[in-house]
């Protein structure tokens, strides 16, 4: 999936809850610049879109700039970090989400590092993956698909709730929560009919059907070795 960004000095990371107004910081990793690697893949791949909520290391501010969907070319960086790994999405991590959420309210806690609940961490599962990546557009919240490994690290977001789905087939077809992410701004509960607008991707898709790999319009399992 390509090489780390070519090293240079920079701080860490300062990321701010916008839920609760808490911080993060996290320490700088090993790259910041563009792919090391000439050879690797995606070295020369360009980033066009944002930024959008990058944050600037060192500061509690981000990087956003004022017309996020214009062309703005610019060098795929990275900025590979353990720190987040270690911290929110080891083996560990990731055994307990799958072994110990009882349903999907904790599920989804402890995988987004929800800071309403008591002992979800600060970025779960799900972030610590994405700033184990950093870097630009990995750091960006809404800009991180523009980066391929994101496709990789989602993969193993769906995989690990497909495994925990599995454990209890039959009390695992819910959801919990409202339509924005948690709950800011204010809105209405999900349910199941509520559908999913996938633009030019393809037709609207509602949760109740994205909820099975086998059935609606998936047809997929992972494996099991």
């Amino acid at each position: 999936m390509g090489s780390d960004g070519v090293p240079t000095p920079h701080q860490g990371l300062v990321l701010v809850n916008a839920w609760d107004n808490t911080t993060t910081v996290l320490p700088a990793g090993t790259g910041g610049g563009c792919l090391a690697s000439t050879s690797a893949p995606f070295a020369n791949q360009t980033v066009h879109l944002g930024p959008q909520a990058m944050p600037d290391y060192g500061n509690v501010t981000s990087y956003n700039s004022a017309t996020p969907t214009d062309d703005n070319p610019r060098c795929l960086r990275r900025d590979l970090n353990v720190y987040p790994l270690q911290r929110w999405a080891s083996l560990r991590n990731t055994t307990d989400l799958v072994h110990d959420a009882e349903d999907i309210e904790r599920f989804q806690a402890v995988a987004q590092g929800d800071s309403r609940y008591v002992g979800t961490g600060q970025l779960g599962v799900h972030g610590g993956g994405h700033y184990a990546l950093g870097g630009d557009p990995s750091s960006d919240v809404y800009l991180s698909p523009g980066d391929p490994v994101f496709y990789l690290h989602h993969a193993q977001m769906d995989r690990l709730y497909w495994i925990w789905q599995n454990l209890d087939w039959q009390n695992r077809q819910t959801i919990f929560g409202t339509n924005t992410t948690m709950n800011q701004p204010a809105s209405a509960n999900a349910t199941l009919d509520d559908l999913m607008y996938m633009g030019p991707l393809g037709a609207e898709l509602s949760l109740r059907d994205a909820m099975d790999t086998v059935n609606g319009p998936f047809c997929y399992v992972y494996a099991s070795d």
